[in-house]
């Protein structure tokens, strides 16, 4: 169980509205929110906005956590979505950059390994399934030991000193993949010895001020910055659950009776649609356009049932004919789909029905390939064979081209286009 100091302070704000227990909150983990900020974007300027962003968002959604979670854990989070969202262009650019880097040959001391794996440390932590990844940033980004990690995680010593063995193999695997070679101990010293930086004096108190007024007294530029968080983390927190259950689906092999729900009545068609939904493949696409594009639905759709236009969620289907479906969240175009049996869209020469071989000659080799497990967590560019043993059964995402694709008897039966992150 988290030590009560955190749980205690959020629920006593809450619950209370108590501003001091608030700012002791912010006090003991602004330094874990402004390191993580401060290595996504390279800015100290940047990453105390982005602090103040964060503990904003907990101040207006303190009241939905559940206090027996790992509130590090979810500042964790949080500030890597929003850290993402403030400069996503940015941040592929440097990205690039330091990747190249990366791969340049350096002696494996703990200070050279620092410099290769910080700068995608904090992606690589992400992609860690819930529990490694509350085992390493309580044991690493909060400094605790084995013992206090499993009374946090609920298990013994033993079992947390597991899963942060676990884990570190996996961030060595994900970091060898992009050309460094290291231990698990050296990687281990230099994510101890680096992970978290002091952040700038005075930097908790702004932040208490500002997120206790829930952000009236911010600048634009920072409720911008959240209003994009909040839609991200909404967006994200759905799109994982489209992956597991298209992937149950299509396990099951019941993907015509999916489709069969979902399919507009006959005869409503689109025309020119491959060019249309090129129209809509940009940053910034709206629900509005959609409509302006490709007309208005057959249905709206989302959690197995049709909805009623007049009373949306946040997130939902937009469901056309020919096998398209358009994802949406707070008003912006998320992903667009061709899913079914239908004719689907046409994305530079991959289609429904596209052989498994044809798309790696389009799309390009993957840099891993894992086969006959069904994975708690998809790392982008490994392509997920055979899964549960299913011949054929295949998942495949290229993200620097926006594309996921879903295979079923090694042909697509799904290709999502992301459009907005």
């Amino acid at each position: 169980m988290e030590p009560t100091d955190d749980n205690l302070l959020l629920r006593r704000y809450a619950e209370d509205h108590s501003d001091e227990a608030f700012t002791a909150l912010v006090t003991r983990r602004v330094n874990l929110v402004y390191s993580v900020a401060l290595r996504h974007v390279g800015n100290p300027q940047w990453a105390e906005e982005i602090a103040q962003a964060v503990f904003i968002i907990l101040a207006k959604k303190a009241g939905q956590l559940r206090h027996e979670k790992a509130l590090s854990s979810w500042l964790f989070q949080t500030t890597r979505l929003t850290a993402n969202n403030f400069v996503r262009s940015e941040a592929r650019r440097h990205r690039r950059e330091q990747e190249a880097y990366m791969r340049t040959a350096l002696k494996e001391t703990g200070e050279d390994v620092w410099r290769q794996i910080g700068p995608l440390l904090d992606t690589a932590v992400a992609a860690l399934g819930e529990k490694e990844r509350r085992a390493i940033v309580l044991r690493f980004y909060e400094g605790r030991n084995l013992r206090e990690v499993g009374v946090a995680l609920r298990a013994s010593e033993d079992t947390a000193k597991k899963r942060v063995t676990r884990a570190l193999e996996k961030l060595r695997k994900f970091f060898a993949r992009s050309g460094v070679r290291s231990t698990t101990t050296i990687l281990a010293a230099a994510i101890s010895a680096n992970s978290i930086q002091a952040a700038p004096v005075g930097l908790a108190k702004t932040v208490s001020a500002v997120a206790l007024a829930k952000g009236a007294t911010a600048p634009i530029s920072t409720l911008t910055l959240i209003k994009g968080a909040l839609k991200i983390m909404a967006w994200t927190k759905a799109k994982t659950a489209v992956v597991v259950v298209a992937a149950a689906v299509l396990a099951a092999s019941t993907t015509t009776v999916a489709i069969k729900t979902l399919l507009p009545p006959a005869g409503f068609t689109v025309d020119n649609l491959d060019a249309k939904i090129a129209r809509l493949n940009h940053p910034g696409a709206t629900v509005q356009e959609v409509i302006q594009v490709l007309g208005k639905p057959a249905r709206y759709f989302w959690d197995n049932r049709t909805l009623d236009k007049s009373h949306l969620p946040e997130t939902y289907l937009m469901i056309y004919p020919q096998s398209v479906m358009v994802a949406v969240s707070r008003g912006m175009v998320m992903e667009l789909r061709s899913e079914g049996e239908g004719r689907g869209f046409i994305w530079h020469g991959l289609r429904l029905g596209t052989s498994l071989d044809e798309a790696l000659q389009i799309l390009g080799p993957p840099t891993d390939t894992v086969v006959g497990k069904q994975p708690v967590d998809y790392f982008d560019g490994v392509l997920y064979k055979d899964m549960e043993g299913k011949k054929g059964y295949c998942y495949y995402s290229r993200p620097e081209q926006n594309l996921r694709l879903f295979f079923l008897n090694n042909r697509v039966t799904a290709l999502y286009l992301t459009v907005n992150r």
